[in-house]
């Protein structure tokens, strides 16, 4: 399945290009001109990332921004601001509304995607299928159904209550565990029972 991605700008040939790099780059990407068409779009479709532009009709990018963030059918999905508006304060002021990046036009389309794929990889959106004999996590959406809770930091995952250990993959051994499933994420990493 394709990353699916919610673009919302207004400029049509911006939108062109954008949306038409993306989805040749492998991305299932949705569009919407203006701030109301892109959150009813959100909460149909649920993408896995939103790519926003601040200066939109009727709904501006900041204010859409902060209701997505307040409703928890779209709060988790990453955000990115697309916006020729390039101060500081235009910057602060998308962060504070809930952006988790920022991109100031014009900008390389190369640089874009590379800023969406690190985006999808931090929030644990970017699909992953299953190969061989390892079961793969999916994507957030399992997050969100109470599957798994993945906590970095404390390099732990809570599963259906019961808490993995992260073993980053290649080191060797399972550290002592006794390992009653092994999942593989996308960066690398072997899941094994705590």
């Amino acid at each position: 399945m394709k990353p699916s991605i919610l673009l919302i700008e207004d400029d049509r040939d911006m939108s062109e290009l954008v949306g038409g790099h993306l989805e040749h780059s492998g991305f299932d990407v949705q569009r919407a001109d203006d701030g109301i068409k892109g959150q009813a779009l959100a909460l149909q479709y649920i993408p896995d990332l939103i790519l926003l532009d601040l200066m939109l009709p009727n709904v501006d990018g900041l204010t859409l921004c902060q209701r997505l963030r307040r409703d928890e059918r779209t709060a988790s999905i990453p955000i990115l601001m697309l916006t020729a508006l390039g101060g500081t304060k235009d910057k602060v002021s998308g962060f504070n509304s809930g952006a988790d990046d920022y991109l100031t036009k014009p900008f390389d389309l190369e640089e874009l995607q590379a800023r969406v794929k690190a985006l999808l990889r931090r929030s644990d959106r970017a699909p992953i299928g299953t190969s061989g004999n390892h079961h793969e996590i999916g994507s957030s959406r399992d997050v969100k159904q109470g599957f798994i809770e993945i906590d970095r930091t404390l390099e732990s995952i809570l599963l259906l209550g019961g808490v993995m250990s992260i073993i980053p993959w290649g080191r060797g051994g399972l550290g002592g565990c006794d390992a009653y499933s092994q999942l593989v994420t996308e960066g690398g990493y072997k899941l094994t029972m705590a």
